[in-house]
């Protein structure tokens, strides 16, 4: 059987304990380049300010953008095409940005 630490009374137990390994809640202000869903998906989740959801679609409609352009023979269609569903499920769900849905379309489809 452990011991318990010293200076830990028994009636007081763990409670006061952290646990090291819990994931914190992290805090993305930008849409990287490795998981570019999973930032977008964080974001959107967070609501720092009235004006957050239209900064957050109009973050993911740069990177789309950025995605096209810096595409080399297609390299990154996957990854564009996963955004471009991402930015249509933020919009469905906030019932916002549909003409910034639409403009990403036209963009990559034009």
């Amino acid at each position: 059987m452990r011991e318990k630490p010293p200076g830990l009374d028994e009636e007081e137990g763990y409670e006061g304990a952290t646990n090291a390994l819990s994931p914190k809640p992290v805090k993305i202000k930008k849409i990287g380049d490795s998981s570019p869903v999973q930032d977008f998906e964080v974001m959107m989740s967070g609501r720092d300010s009235p004006d957050w959801v239209g900064k957050v679609i109009k973050d993911m409609k740069n990177k789309i953008y950025n995605l096209v352009e810096n595409s080399y023979e297609g390299d990154s269609h996957g990854k564009t095409l996963e955004c471009l569903l991402a930015l249509r499920k933020g919009c469905m769900l906030e019932q916002v940005g549909l003409i910034s849905l639409l403009d990403a379309l036209v963009y990559v489809l034009g």
